[in-house]
């Protein structure tokens, strides 16, 4: 029976992935830093964290046939562990990301350019940025003189309980929803082509990688053949999730939300893909699910769902945005303090402020609205 190891293979990719191999014979092992158990058989847990050096080393002492690693690392911490990780498997399974291409005509190719090579802006290829750590992992993984690596490039990969509106994740998006509450979209994006995989479909692809010799040494984009605008998938979370988008600039957007990265190098590029390569490795008939279909399960589960965090500041800087208010019952004060501070995002300093005037012993909402006119009005 093949031996699989997932380094912390219990997210939205990895828990599909490990109940398909182990529907196909294979022993599934999954390091996790909580105790977990599973109905499958061919399925364990480890419990660690595999950024743990000793514990990656004693999780491994196994020998695995096949690794996926779904680890998030620094470069340095890459640097550190690569030739350990492609000494001690068969196959070792690197999770990249598509946002490592860099703007591309479409449908994009595994040999687009990077966005680490082709950006000319100095000073963003100076960071640490996810986009370009990934690219030079992979790079370090194509100049380690070795040759049972596979890069898999995944795209958004949504569930019933995780999903996203650009970089808007699945809880803010629940609880506005919700709330009758609408969320902003960059204008500048709504035109753009999005890719959003489901989870199922996107583990289905990475087992086709598993031991497959001729996975050995390339890279391959984990992506639907799908592609909608934003404004399309924005009208599917105002049909779906009764969830409306209002459209806005690009820099109040970001100032709102944040993951400046995120938004001016992937969701205002155009991002559609060719799937051939990754269907050669398996089914070339493979039907995926569309991208409504998707989001049609997410907002079913909605009603199930806790409703997503109240994050009261980034809500606050939403509702200013839309002209909409969240309720703030059962906000508590500071819940209410982090809401009047949000949209001018000077949390510590006005605290210290409220604080000196008596205002957080006392509790004083009347006064704290005051100073939310004078701050909103």
């Amino acid at each position: 029976m093949p031996k699989v190891l997932l380094l912390g293979g219990t997210g939205v990719i990895g828990a599909p992935l490990a109940e398909k191999l182990a529907e196909r014979g294979y022993s599934v092992c999954v390091t996790s830093r909580r105790e977990r158990t599973s109905k499958n058989e061919n399925i364990t847990y480890i419990r660690g964290n595999a950024l743990s050096p000793a514990f990656l080393k004693s999780a491994m002492s196994q020998k695995f046939d096949a690794v996926v690693d779904f680890m998030m690392y620094t470069t340095a911490e890459f640097r550190e562990r690569y030739e350990f990780l492609l000494q001690n498997a068969g196959q070792y399974i690197f999770l990249s990301s598509y946002r490592v291409y860099a703007q591309s005509v479409v449908p994009i190719r595994e040999d687009a350019p990077l966005l680490l090579d082709a950006s000319k802006d100095a000073t963003f290829l100076k960071t640490d940025a996810y986009p370009l750590e990934k690219a030079r992992q992979e790079n370090i993984l194509r100049g380690s003189g070795y040759k049972n690596w596979t890069i898999a490039r995944a795209t958004i990969v949504y569930e019933e309980t995780r999903h996203r509106l650009g970089v808007l994740k699945h809880g803010i998006l629940n609880y506005r929803a919700l709330k009758g509450c609408p969320v902003i979209i960059p204008k500048e994006a709504l035109p753009k082509l999005a890719t959003m995989t489901w989870a199922d479909d996107a583990g289905e692809m990475i087992s086709w990688l598993v031991l497959n010799e001729r996975a050995l040494g390339e890279a391959f984009t984990i992506s639907t053949s799908e592609s909608k605008t934003w404004a399309e998938i924005a009208g599917y979370y105002e049909e779906l999730f009764g969830l409306k988008a209002v459209p806005v600039d690009t820099d109040a957007y970001i100032r709102a939300v944040g993951n400046r990265v995120a938004v001016l190098y992937d969701r205002l590029y155009d991002r559609a893909f060719d799937t051939a390569k990754i269907l050669s490795m398996g089914d070339k008939d493979y039907k995926f699910l569309p991208v409504y279909d998707g989001l049609k399960r997410a907002a079913a589960a909605l009603g199930s769902a806790s409703g997503g965090r109240a994050d009261y500041a980034l809500n606050a800087r939403l509702d200013k945005l839309t002209g909409s208010h969240i309720p703030l019952d059962g906000a508590g004060i500071a819940g209410r303090l982090s809401y009047l501070l949000g949209p001018i995002g000077s949390d510590r300093k006005l605290f210290a402020i409220l604080e000196k005037l008596g205002m957080l012993q006392h509790g004083r909402f009347d006064t704290l609205k005051k100073l939310y006119n004078r701050f909103w009005g």
